[in-house]
C-alpha cells in the first residue's frame, strides 16, 4: 500500500529523502557535491531558475560568473534547516514558506540536477526517484531527534554495514560526523559549511549553538542500539 503523503502547509517542518533511481551513485566526485549545495540555494526562489545555470557544468569560474547575475532579493521557497548528502540519497529538514513551496523546491532540485549530472556523465533520464518520502515534523521533540539523525546519518550508515555491532567504535563515528563536509552539523556548531544556505534558529531554539556538539555524542550513546536494531521509527526511517 502506498504511504499517504502529508498536505504540506506553510510555517509546518518537514523531513524529506530523495533517493536516486537503483541506489545508484549520484555524486561520483567533490564538485557534484559542489554543484548539488549550490542548487540547494539557487533553486529555492518562486522565479525561474537561468537555463545557463541549469544546463551549466563546465568550470567554477564560469558558474562564479552566473551566480553573480542571481537575483538576491530572491521569494524563498522554504527554509532549508538541515541537510545531508549521501552519495545515493539526500536528507532534508525543511520549513515551507510558500504554498506548494517543497512540492515546487523537490521538482527544481531533481530536474536541475539531472540536467547538469546527464550532461556530465553523458546519460540521459531521471537521476532521483520520482517520488520522494516525507515526515511531517510536529514537536520540539521530533524535530531535535531529526535534525541529529540527519547530522549523523553518514555515521549511521557506516555503523547499520557492521557486522559486528559490539565492535563499534564511537570515538570513530564522533570524527566521521566532525570531519564530512555534505553534512549540516558543522554549521550548527559553528564552523559555517553551507553559508547563506541554511535557516539554523529552531535548532538554536531548542539548543543553543556551544551545545549541539555535546547533546549530538549524548544521543550517539543513547541511540546507537535503537539505530542499529531499526526500532526507533519515529525518529528515524529509510
Amino acid at each position: 500500500m502506498p504511504t499517504i503523503r502529508p498536505v504540506f502547509k506553510n510555517g509546518e517542518k518537514y523531513h524529506i529523502i530523495s533517493r536516486s533511481i537503483d541506489e545508484r551513485c549520484i555524486f561520483k566526485e567533490t564538485k557534484d557535491y559542489q554543484r548539488f549545495a549550490r542548487n540547494l540555494y539557487w533553486f529555492n526562489d518562486r522565479e525561474t531558475t537561468l537555463q545557463a545555470y541549469s544546463r551549466f557544468y563546465a568550470t567554477d569560474s564560469a558558474c562564479k560568473e552566473i551566480l553573480l547575475r542571481a537575483k538576491y532579493d530572491r521569494e524563498i521557497l522554504v527554509k532549508i534547516i538541515s541537510v545531508c548528502l549521501m552519495p545515493n540519497h539526500i536528507h532534508l529538514l525543511l520549513e515551507q514558506v510558500t504554498n506548494d513551496g517543497i512540492s515546487q523546491f523537490m521538482k527544481k532540485l531533481a530536474g536541475g540536477y539531472a540536467c547538469y549530472f546527464n550532461n556530465k556523465y553523458k546519460r540521459c533520464g531521471h537521476v532521483f526517484q520520482g517520488r520522494f518520502k516525507v515526515q511531517h515534523i510536529q514537536t520540539l521533540d521530533t524535530l531535535f531527534n531529526t535534525a541529529c539523525y540527519i547530522h549523523t546519518h553518514l555515521a549511521i550508515s557506516m555503523i547499520r554495514k557492521q557486522k559486528n555491532y559490539k565492535k563499534i567504535d564511537q570515538k570513530k563515528i564522533i570524527q566521521v560526523i566532525e570531519y564530512y563536509k555534505w553534512s549540516s552539523y558543522k554549521d550548527c556548531v559553528g564552523d559555517r559549511d553551507f553559508p547563506y544556505l541554511l535557516y539554523l534558529y529552531p535548532l538554536w531554539e531548542i539548543m543553543a549553538q556551544d551545545k549541539w556538539r555535546e547533546v549530538t555524542y549524548k544521543w550517539i550513546k543513547t541511540n546507537i542500539n535503537l539505530i542499529i536494531k531499526e526500532t526507533n521509527n519515529n525518529i528515524m526511517f529509510e
